[in-house]
């Protein structure tokens, strides 16, 4: 087992069609490192049960070592501020229509989303916004699925796509207006 390891992590010639079928099935060979630690704990040989989990622990850990290499990490934004976009579940607040209002003006967010609208909430929100948020998007169904964007910035084009079956929106603005 140990060996197998040993194998394994030093990285051997790739051009080998069988070791690049186990680096494709290194996954499957630590579950069955696993699954032989759980037969030897069956039989009672313990030290073939800690070989087996400290190479499956070792062989993930080096797993998790060569994956997502080019994995890019976001970066602190320095230079120009950028806008802040606030989001509400308007079910959440059903029946006070008044409070969203107060979260609203409370932050000083550049775009506000608002989802899971009924009709008449639209409106309300739309009609008491316009003076802080003069651009809108919306999304009108009759299901809960409906959303509104609110923006201080020109809204330059809406478009409608689908995740998990669910509309959603996708805006462009001029953050420059």
């Amino acid at each position: 087992m140990i060996l197998s390891v040993i194998f394994l992590i030093s990285q051997p010639d790739f051009s080998n069609e069988l070791i690049i079928k186990l680096y494709e099935n290194i996954f499957w060979i630590i579950l069955g490192f696993i699954f032989l630690g759980f037969v030897f704990m069956a039989n009672r040989n313990p030290s073939l049960v800690y070989y087996s989990f400290i190479s499956a622990v070792i062989l993930t850990f080096y797993l998790k070592a060569i994956s997502n290499r080019q994995l890019i990490l976001p970066t602190e934004h320095v230079g120009d501020k950028a806008f802040e976009i606030l989001h509400f579940n308007t079910f959440d607040y059903e029946g006070n229509q008044i409070n969203i209002l107060k979260e609203v003006f409370k932050n000083s967010a550049d775009i506000v989303s608002f989802g899971e609208l009924t009709p008449g909430m639209t409106q309300y929100l739309k009609e008491n916004l316009i003076s802080k948020y003069p651009y809108s998007a919306e999304l009108f169904r009759i299901d809960y699925d409906s959303k509104l964007i609110l923006s201080k910035y020109p809204i330059l084009s809406v478009d409608t796509f689908y995740l998990s079956g669910h509309p959603q929106l996708n805006i462009s603005f001029n953050s420059k207006g």
